[in-house]
């Protein structure tokens, strides 16, 4: 009876994030709409100079600086710097943004409060009961933590490859070396590694280019979970 239950709820994200049977139940505005919208532009800028790292960041997360092209000003340990900034960007803005959708579903919902937990999930939850978006994005907001204050433990960039035209780097994840951060929310790196493999992880850039075409569902889905209750009052 539950499965087929769960094979009857919605296509959108956000319904099957929520949870909540006819929501939302208050209106969102123009001018709400309008900072969802800017927040998720943050994410797709930042999300597009990483893509720009390199023509194939997306298949083999290899990142290209091209000795003729403008870069070779710029000394090795600047262009791993380069890489990094992109990263903390890209994760920084999607994390601002996915609390600004909890505080909007907080805000037109009545039936429970979200919290940072819901995009985090503990031990205690089923990834059968998890939307991929959480499952994918808890890894990134984790990284957000650990990396946020300029500690980059957990992440190295090698130089790979070079020659006469270009160099190229990689970024890679250990979780061996992951300093998770109680005060933000975290208990244990388990909290945000639990639903991704390593694998999956150890190429960082591959990792959000990947989760980025989820990012984009999610968003569409969110408009369309608002325009049910839409108002024009600013």
């Amino acid at each position: 009876m539950e499965e087929s239950a769960r094979s009857e709820r919605s296509e959108n994200l956000v319904d099957e994030f929520v949870d909540v049977t006819g929501s939302p139940h208050e209106p969102t505005s123009d001018a709400e709409l309008d900072r969802l919208r800017k927040s998720a532009f943050f994410v797709h800028g930042n999300y597009f100079r990483i893509a720009k790292l390199g023509p194939n960041v997306l298949d083999d997360g290899m990142v290209r600086f091209e000795e003729t092209g403008g870069d070779d000003g710029y000394s090795e340990y600047q262009k791993k710097a380069e890489i990094l900034r992109r990263v903390h960007n890209y994760v920084s803005s999607l994390y601002s943004y996915n609390l600004q959708v909890l505080d909007h579903v907080n805000e037109k919902t009545h039936d429970r409060t979200y919290d940072k937990g819901d995009l985090l999930p503990g031990p205690n939850a089923s990834s059968r009961e998890l939307i991929e978006y959480v499952q994918s994005y808890a890894f990134l907001h984790g990284l957000r933590n650990d990396i946020q204050h300029g500690e980059y433990h957990c992440l190295s960039v090698d130089k790979v490859d070079e020659n006469e035209e270009n160099e190229y780097y990689q970024v890679r994840f250990s979780e061996r070396r992951v300093e998770p951060k109680p005060a933000g929310g975290l208990e244990r790196a388990g909290d945000y590694l639990r639903h991704s493999e390593r694998a999956e992880r150890r190429y960082l850039l591959t990792y959000i280019c990947e989760f980025h075409d989820l990012f984009n569902e999610f968003e569409t889905d969110l408009e369309a979970w608002c325009e049910r209750s839409r108002t024009s009052t600013c």
